[in-house]
């Protein structure tokens, strides 16, 4: 015969398989939903690759901006890499040096005109040309002003054409 007890103990099973059915639909949906993103990011990256090979951007990493060159530009399994070299800019890069980026898949975003890392690593480049003008007019018009100066006022001007971006996708 089922106690009281016995009773109390099967609602709470039942409701416990219920509960996980649930939070096993909803995590099968979410990986779903972040296949989907990550096959979006992949599909834009390869349809940018080529506009991306040896373009010019601006590059923006912590106190790091400055005018560069984008080359050996791929896809991998983990995420997108490229090699950035610095193009000599009054005001930004005072000389050419290398290094190569790279960020995964699950938290780059990639769009026709920019790209954006990891809140980890942060570094964020910028394709259109609107910006790579106005950046290196605005080093060359501050090469002579204090170091921090200029930074704060580039600074500002990328984190405005950051917003205006998020905000229009």
């Amino acid at each position: 015969m089922l106690t009281p007890m016995h009773i109390a103990l099967l609602v709470v099973v039942v409701l416990s398989l219920i509960h996980s059915c649930f939070r096993n639909r909803q995590e099968r949906e979410e990986d779903t939903r972040l296949a989907e993103l990550r096959y979006l990011v992949r599909v834009c990256f390869e349809a940018g690759r080529e506009k991306w090979e040896g373009a010019e951007a601006i590059y923006w990493e912590k106190t790091l901006i400055g005018a560069v060159r984008l080359t050996s530009v791929r896809r991998t399994a983990e995420g997108v890499e490229a090699k950035v070299t610095t193009i000599p800019s009054p005001g930004l890069f005072p000389g050419e040096r290398s290094w190569t980026i790279g960020s995964a898949w699950v938290v780059v975003y990639i769009s026709p005109d920019q790209w954006c890392s990891s809140p980890y690593v942060c570094w964020q480049i910028f394709f259109d040309s609107e910006t790579i003008r106005t950046v290196k007019a605005m080093g060359e018009e501050l090469a002579c002003a204090d170091e921090r100066l200029r930074h704060d006022r580039l600074v500002e001007d990328l984190r405005q054409r950051s917003a205006a971006r998020r905000d229009a996708v």
